[in-house]
């Protein structure tokens, strides 16, 4: 174990922000051997260590891969983020390993330089019998990392981060009804995870999911609300499932709600399946404009908006009509939009749109673009300012893939922040299904939904066996990203956000969505002379 290589020594730290490096330790002798880690700081934080793991990947995308990425071929790449068992690891002969730590830093924690370092107790290889009771345990110390708290705190996050949930996906890896409480407690861990991460929006599933289906096909059913039909065929809910829903997502950090989408993906030609009395009344394949499947949609809308207010989030709480509307069903889009306007007065309603051509014809409040098309909404006054991406656009652009390197990962919160974006939607936090739900995945060994989407663009964590999310890489560096854009607001507040303009020009040259910094080190560098900025604001 004589191998420890550290290229980077120090670090700097806002109260409230987590730190996260990673040390890479190597033996060229010994073979197998169990080792606890023990972490030594007088940092007033809370760590974390986590073994990072591979992920096979079969499958880098449909769109040609340009030059920044860690490989286009297949391959086995790092992602998961494992939990140490028993706060050990396993030394292993001629294997590089690495262990992922986390650092949090408290509001309050006073500034200064710390120490950390990490203390490993190697045990004799359980294989070796008696002879392995004659070999020492030996101790092995790492150099020591610096970590420098700055005298600054990061201001809450501003902006609105969405990343849709999909609670069919637990209720099919871990095999427990959908909405039976082993089912809830799962969903608390998966919000209390997305929540400490940056998401502050989460998807309510009032109605089923409608997502990524196959026409003829329908997910298990997702549908919070109970419904029912009164003697006189008119229809009453329990919105017990919907309110202890909103609550727990308030309770673990959540400040926005999204009603899942109303009519089907791709241009509102279905309604959702649901169920009524218990039996499934529309099945997925009801057309969308459905007499009777509006006269449910209506009365439904007009007592959600009464639970809304009586719950204190109805200001905070949008809709969505159907995703990515193409042009050739824009009619039936637009009329689906004009029905629900109707019965969601005083409501926002936004849609992602992957073809700019159709913004004025589609009647949506606030267009969410792909990042591809923002050029296109530069001169269109919007109630809000958002976008997207997913397993578009991969070329030159910022994008979170298995196969990209951190560096277009982390560069996106400085993106988005120079681009005034005030909401960020993503598809995929827990997607483990194929491509059109036909099937279920196992996330652990198919990344790409039966190597259709690029490598984990479904998903940022995997099913933990302990029923726990187990996080990514590409998770822990968006969360990161989402950090650098609350440093520039911090950053704002102090210069304005003229003058921090003029400093990312200055820093970064051209910056757009195709032209930014590559490379970790030189993301790395402009973290430095931001915080480098703020401490002689």
């Amino acid at each position: 174990m004589a191998k420890l290589p550290l290229s980077i020594k120090q670090g700097k730290i806002l109260q409230g922000e987590r730190f996260n490096f990673q040390l890479l330790f190597y033996s060229g002798d010994m073979h197998n051997r169990k080792s606890r880690v023990e972490l030594i700081s007088n940092f007033p934080g809370t760590f974390s260590v986590r073994e990072v793991g591979y992920t096979p990947v079969t499958f880098t995308g449909y769109e040609p891969c340009d030059k920044d990425v860690l490989s286009d071929m297949a391959g086995i790449y790092p992602d998961r983020l494992m939990p140490l068992k028993e706060e050990c690891t396993r030394v292993v002969i001629r294997q590089t390993k690495t262990l992922w730590i986390s650092v949090d830093a408290p509001l309050d924690a006073p500034p200064g330089e710390y120490s950390v370092k990490l203390r490993f107790t190697v045990h004799p290889d359980d294989a070796d019998g008696e002879a392995a009771a004659k070999e020492p345990i030996q101790y092995f110390t790492t150099p020591e990392f610096k970590l420098q708290l700055l005298p600054f705190a990061l201001p809450e996050q501003r902006l609105k981060v969405t990343q849709w949930f999909h609670p069919d996906s637990l209720s099919s890896c871990y095999k427990v009804p959908m909405w039976s409480e082993k089912h809830w407690l799962l969903v608390e861990n998966c919000f209390r995870d997305m929540s400490a991460h940056g998401t502050n929006m989460i998807l309510v599933p009032v109605l089923s999911l409608i997502l990524n289906v196959a026409e003829g096909h329908r997910r298990e059913i997702a549908q919070l609300v109970t419904i029912r039909r009164t003697e006189k065929r008119e229809y009453g809910f329990d919105f017990s499932r919907v309110e202890r829903y909103i609550k727990l997502a308030l309770e673990c950090g959540f400040q926005y709600l999204e009603i899942s989408h109303l009519f089907s993906q791709w241009g509102a030609a279905y309604a959702p399946p649901v169920i009524v009395d218990g039996e499934l009344l529309f099945d997925g394949m009801t057309p969308g404009d459905d007499p009777e499947y509006r006269k449910l949609l209506g009365t439904l809308l007009k007592e959600l908006k009464v639970l809304l207010q009586k719950l204190g989030v109805a200001d905070r709480t949008v809709f969505h009509c159907s995703d990515e509307p193409p042009a050739d069903k824009i009619g039936q889009y637009r009329e689906a939009m004009e029905f629900l306007k109707k019965h969601l007065e005083g409501f926002q309603i936004i849609d992602a749109l992957n073809n700019a051509d159709i913004f004025s014809d589609s009647g949506v409040d606030t267009p969410v673009p792909l990042i591809s098309q923002l050029k296109f909404f530069k001169n269109i006054k919007l109630r809000e300012k958002w976008c997207y991406y997913c397993c578009a656009p991969a070329h030159k652009m910022p994008n979170r893939f298995i196969h990209f390197p951190s560096s277009r990962n982390r560069i996106f919160g400085t993106l988005l922040w120079k681009y005034g974006m005030e909401g960020f939607l993503h598809w995929g936090y827990n997607f483990y299904f194929e491509a059109l739900s036909r099937f279920a995945v196992d996330p652990f060994a198919d990344p790409g939904s039966d190597r259709f989407y690029p490598p984990g663009d479904a998903f940022l964590v995997y099913p933990g066996a302990d029923g726990t999310p187990e996080d990514s890489i590409r998770h822990e560096v968006f969360a990161e990203a989402l950090q650098d854009f609350r440093l520039l607001d911090l950053l704002s507040a102090s210069l304005g956000r003229k003058k921090v303009l003029q400093l990312l020009s200055k820093l970064c040259g051209r910056l757009s969505m195709s032209s930014y910094p590559r490379g970790e080190k030189a993301v790395l560098q402009l973290r430095e002379k931001l915080l480098e900025a703020l401490s002689r604001s």
